[in-house]
């Protein structure tokens, strides 16, 4: 996500704060699984699908000071990632709407196997509270659920692991978690949105490097079709 004057980045178990060239300013470690990342109010607010420790199994929203300073966080009962603020409340990814994920009579449904509905949590953005989980769907399979939720003041743009390579990976949706449009982004994850170009949303897509003095990044503009 893009913050004051700088990037910030997860790598599931790191935290890093980039400058706008993508030089690093600061890193530090973070509970494994920490998905997406929002930039709000002058905070990072950090989704997590906790894979070890006292809450594994659960989900939870960190917020991070902008010298990534841990000073809050909240449990739920799922793990979560995608992570956006839009009209006073956090649209955060559930992960798949497990009611409707084939499985066989017994098994417990698996993320990973390609199903149509996916849920997301809204949270309030003062108090943290899940107010309800809704399904939503776009009429095309994907596996696990929303990777990356980004926000142009109207719109969610949010990004999948889609079931197959040619399949739309980046779903425009209205505030009612109804699809408007569906493109193809090549970018599963790690989108930050910049405006329009050529009558399409426009982003940049972060990928981490290493360098010499640690942790970098290059910045780059993801290509979006229909």
């Amino acid at each position: 996500c893009k913050g004051e004057g700088c990037y910030y980045l997860s790598q599931m178990t790191r935290l890093h704060k980039v400058d706008l060239e993508g030089r690093s300013v600061k890193s530090v470690p973070v509970l494994s699984h920490t998905g997406d990342l929002c930039f709000h109010d002058g905070y990072v607010y950090a989704s997590v699908a906790a894979y070890a420790g006292p809450h594994k199994g659960k989900g939870l929203i960190q917020v991070y000071d902008q010298d990534l300073k841990l000073v809050r966080e909240k449990v739920y009962p799922r793990g979560m990632d995608g992570i956006t603020h839009l009209n006073g409340k956090f649209y955060v990814g559930n992960g798949c709407h497990r009611e409707t994920v084939p499985h066989e009579a017994g098994e417990e449904p698996q993320s990973k196997t390609p199903h149509l509905d996916n849920d997301m949590a809204i949270v309030d953005a003062e108090t943290l509270e899940l107010e309800k989980v809704v399904s939503y769907t776009h009429g095309r399979k994907t596996r696990y659920g929303a990777q990356n939720i980004e926000t142009d003041g109207r719109l969610l743009y949010i990004t999948f692991y889609p079931e197959g390579k040619d399949d739309p990976d980046l779903v425009a949706y209205d505030a009612h978690l109804k699809p408007v449009a569906l493109y193809r982004a090549q970018s599963s994850n790690g989108l930050v949105y910049r405006g329009e170009a050529g009558g399409l949303p426009a982003f940049l897509k972060c990928e981490t490097r290493s360098t010499k003095d640690g942790i970098g990044a290059v910045l780059k503009s993801a290509t979006v079709a229909r």
